[in-house]
């Protein structure tokens, strides 16, 4: 399946492994968001949580082939009194994307990619969110001026489960949205993942934001 994934997340990788950058700028809502206070799963609190960043991956345009994990780079809003950003590699066994023609009526009526995004583990939880997008050509910044089959946005569920150190569980629903300013001055600059990423963080930082643990 992943022969397939040069349809979706891609990045520009310096030699001897070339790529290209796609960034998504990602927004969710669960509801509930269930908090327990401890194991004892007796005391609770319900309510709803909001997530919003970007997800930046890496792809091997020859042979289709991820170079490496996406990367989820998490931002939140005004806390207390700063706000914090965060971010974490999608977990590699688990997280898959690949691309199907669909089938109407009356035959073949285009392709699309369905993302299956996960992070963390069984032993300590887990936060899944399969995605499904309609591909289109898209111009990402290519040096050679080629557009790529990739979706402008996907859309999907989302479900996490925390065991450790206190339990938590949601569901919701969360949105990608293609970032061309990310994409297309990654793959322009011939910039890697890491570089995004870091740029990403750095515009982050400028609007107030400070690093924090995930």
């Amino acid at each position: 399946m992943k022969k397939l994934l040069v349809l979706f997340f891609v990045a520009a990788m310096c030699v001897p492994s070339y790529g290209d950058i796609v960034v998504y700028k990602f927004t969710g809502q669960f509801n509930p968001w269930v908090a327990f206070t401890d194991d004892s799963y007796e005391t609770a609190t319900v309510g709803i949580k909001k997530i919003t960043g970007y997800c930046v991956s890496d792809i091997d345009m020859d042979t289709g082939e991820l170079n490496g994990t996406p990367t989820l780079i998490f931002y939140e809003g005004k806390v207390v009194n700063y706000k914090r950003y965060y971010f974490i590699d999608a977990n590699w066994d688990f997280t898959d994307f690949y691309a199907f023609d669909i089938r109407g009526a009356k035959g073949i009526t285009g392709r699309g990619i369905y993302a299956y995004i996960t992070l963390g583990d069984e032993d300590t939880g887990y936060w899944i969110c399969p995605l499904y997008g309609k591909c289109t050509l898209v111009d990402i910044g290519r040096v050679d001026k080629r557009k790529c089959w990739i979706p402008r946005s996907l859309k999907g569920i989302m479900n996490i489960a925390v065991v450790s150190p206190t339990p938590y569980n949601a569901v919701g629903n969360m949105t990608m949205t293609f970032d061309y300013k990310y994409t297309q001055n990654a793959n322009k600059t011939e910039a890697t993942q890491e570089d995004t990423v870091d740029k990403i963080c750095t515009d982050l930082e400028g609007k107030g934001y400070e690093p924090g643990d995930f």
